[in-house]
């Protein structure tokens, strides 16, 4: 947490606007969908290479997340993941619905060491459900509604120096084609077979289901089944190969697929 002293000044009262360093992409998890199938919308950030080397890490970014295409597609912005972000209340919100569009997702990085420099680090994702025929376009801009924020992207230098700043959104857009093909109706059986293991992790749960064509299958679970209990979903989704193996040590957990 060596950046948390310098982050909260830099989110009450901003930082000066240098080079854009960070390199912003989108893109779905899926090119084609039939009418009320589902992919994964994916954003990324990647330090730009001319400012790769010098660079420590994506200390923090703020951005909206724009539907182009309503009529075609919705984002579940209630399925908005930040896998890779720190997710502390005090520096990260999930944004706002307005529209279409989800305003001011902002996070930071600080428990990623390097984040966006070797490799591009994933930002946020959604769920996309197709509508209607015709082709599906979201995008990316800096983020907006924040009344504290007014800056896309900090990132930190190797160098004791101030950070520089700024996204560039050339390729923030990411686009795919809805057939008017009815998605198949065929029901989701889920098959669950368990094995005892030795040692911490001593439940083993082999979990199977039938995929469509066209469709993004999440696997989630949840240890109860109370109104406090979240469905959370296994990593590495979709989960559009139909299997998984969870290995645990809690005494009981209840298993679902959404599509």
């Amino acid at each position: 947490m060596k950046y948390l002293g310098f982050l909260l000044i830099a989110v009450c009262f901003g930082s000066p606007l240098q080079a854009q360093v960070v390199n912003v992409t989108a893109a779905f998890d899926s090119t084609n969908l039939v009418i009320g199938g589902a992919t994964t919308l994916r954003v990324f950030g990647h330090v730009n290479e001319f400012n790769r080397s010098a660079a420590d890490q994506i200390l923090a970014w703020y951005l909206d997340l724009i539907n182009f295409t309503p009529a075609t597609a919705r984002a579940d912005y209630a399925t908005l993941q930040r896998r890779f972000s720190d997710n502390d209340s005090r520096t990260s919100s999930p944004g706002k619905t307005e529209g279409g569009n989800q305003r001011g997702i902002f996070d930071t990085f600080l428990n990623t060491a390097g984040a966006g420099t070797t490799n591009r680090i994933e930002l946020l994702s959604c769920t996309v459900t197709a509508l209607a025929a015709g082709k599906v376009i979201f995008g990316v801009a800096p983020g907006t509604t924040v009344g504290n924020l007014s800056t896309d992207f900090l990132v930190a230098l190797k160098a004791d120096s101030d950070p520089l700043a700024g996204g560039v959104y050339s390729r923030a857009r990411a686009e795919l084609l809805v057939g008017a093909g009815a998605v198949e109706t065929s029901p989701v059986i889920l098959q669950v077979s368990y094995s005892a293991l030795p040692g911490a992790f001593q439940n083993r749960v082999a979990l199977s289901f039938n995929v469509t064509s066209g469709r993004n299958f999440f696997l989630e679970f949840r240890d109860q089944l109370s109104s406090a209990s979240e469905w959370l979903t296994f990593p590495g989704g979709p989960h559009n190969a139909g299997s998984y193996v969870d290995t645990n040590s809690v005494p009981s957990r209840f298993y679902r697929v959404r599509w």
